[in-house]
């Protein structure tokens, strides 16, 4: 059987047996030891994943949304399962490093955008879509995926990018230059005086409340003299 890129189907999983002539296809013999990887309470899932995978890869053009989500969904049960477990299991099914994290790639953009047509999109576009610095918006990637030549679109997105960025550099050098002594003074005068006016308010502020306090205090020692007249008065009929 002929290999296909990034995966590698020289073993035979699915077991079949001769009969009459024809070829009947028994149930699928896993080769991963999920009891070295103590996840044997995962085992069933995984394994109706693995055939999954592994039946459509036989039509990998048709089916890399199919492999897609399932790598997706078994990276995710095998996050915490140890360092290494996930890419063992895809090594059992023949699946390299490298086709496995484009197809993750690809996945997590179908989740931003939930368009199919980005299991099209070449590779190179996809790893440029999803690098660590990569600043592309959800619409960024949808005119990406829209346009024929994506390759092509990707690079004037990022040009235009640059020459935002460089616009923006140029602006706070041409700002920094032309500001003279006098303007630097004139600015920093007023943000002195926006302390000021910011510390005159709150000392008024503070004023008007404390007033209140003095006033409420009197009307409290008011009461208190006149509960005070009151159970001497008490005390004068006992």
């Amino acid at each position: 059987m002929a290999s296909k890129k990034g995966f590698s189907m020289s073993r035979d999983p699915l077991s079949v047996s001769k009969k009459n002539n024809s070829f009947i296809t028994e149930k699928y013999n896993s080769i991963f030891d999920y009891e070295k990887f103590e996840i044997i309470d995962l085992k069933a899932e995984l394994i109706e994943s693995e055939e999954k995978i592994y039946n459509n890869s036989m039509n990998i053009g048709k089916a890399t949304f199919e492999i897609a989500e399932e790598l997706y969904n078994v990276n995710q049960k095998l996050a915490n399962r140890g360092n290494g477990v996930y890419m063992e299991w895809c090594s059992s099914l023949g699946i390299n490093k490298d086709k496995s994290s484009v197809l993750l790639k690809k996945y997590k953009l179908f989740l931003e955008t939930s368009k199919r047509e980005i299991m099209e999109l070449p590779i190179p576009v996809v790893k440029t879509l999803t690098s660590k610095n990569s600043n592309f918006t959800q619409e960024d990637i949808l005119e990406v995926l829209k346009d024929k030549k994506p390759s092509l679109k990707i690079k004037e997105i990022e040009k235009r990018y640059s020459q935002v960025a460089n616009k923006k550099s140029c602006g706070i050098q041409e700002a920094i230059i032309v500001e003279s002594p006098e303007g630097k003074l004139e600015r920093e005068l007023k943000l002195k005086q926006g302390k000021l006016d910011f510390i005159n308010r709150d000392i008024a502020e503070r004023e008007k409340n404390l007033k209140k306090i003095r006033e409420e205090r009197e009307q409290i020692l008011r009461e208190i003299s006149e509960i005070e007249k009151n159970i001497k008065v008490l005390i004068q009929t006992i």
